[in-house]
């Protein structure tokens, strides 16, 4: 196989196009069933630990397809505890709780603030200046989402302050961003890393709903 055939595969692999469609299709369709879900009359806390316990089923078998192995150092696990908390277990209730008050597509709108946010959160982090074409991007994306929100609240389809409770959402996402970014083991990897996590809060969940 010739350099050029080797580099275009490369190049093949890291266009993030088709995970991004792929990601957003999730996305939408996860909070599209949370709203039926909520709808039949599920508590949140439930929901969220039905959502927890197969997201870690999926991930474990998954780990165990590629061998890989869990690490319970003292550093891992003080990852795993907080990265579950603030990128897991906090999105995941808000989302089910505010569910029953707003539509779901503006749930989705709200998540779609999370790299806004983790961006502001980061030049702050980092005392450094956003670069002017991000922050044309995200002045943008804040524009667009305020016109939808707002023009639903003005319709009076839901209560204002359920949009500050979803916010809420987006924010603990941000913030669990910038620690995973901080703090990710070295020694772990992408599918190893979310798996205790998950399980730690089922038992959190479990203990709350029994």
């Amino acid at each position: 196989m010739t350099g050029n055939a080797i580099s275009s595969q490369t190049d093949k692999h890291k266009n993030p196009t088709g995970y991004i469609i792929l990601i957003g299709a999730l996305v939408g369709v996860n909070y599209a069933s949370a709203k039926l879900v909520t709808q039949a009359g599920v508590t949140a806390l439930s929901a969220t630990l039905a959502q927890l316990l197969l997201a870690g089923l999926f991930l474990y078998l998954l780990l165990r397809l590629k061998r890989e192995r869990l690490s319970f150092r003292r550093e891992h696990i003080k990852y795993y505890i907080l990265n579950g908390f603030l990128g897991i277990t906090v999105p995941t209730l808000i989302a089910y709780w505010v569910l029953k008050y707003i539509p779901a597509w503006l749930l989705t709108v709200l998540v779609t603030l999370s790299p806004l946010i983790t961006a502001g959160l980061t030049s702050l982090v980092e005392r450094k200046l956003i670069a002017p074409q991000r922050l044309l991007g995200i002045t943008i994306g804040l524009a667009g989402i305020s016109l939808v929100t707002f023009s639903s609240v003005q319709e009076g389809q839901f209560d204002p302050i359920w949009i500050l409770f979803g916010a809420a959402m987006p924010l603990s996402l941000a913030i669990a961003n910038i620690y995973r970014n901080k703090a990710f083991p070295r020694d772990t990897t992408s599918i190893a890393s979310p798996v205790a996590p998950c399980f730690l809060r089922c038992c959190c969940c479990c203990q709350l709903c029994f």
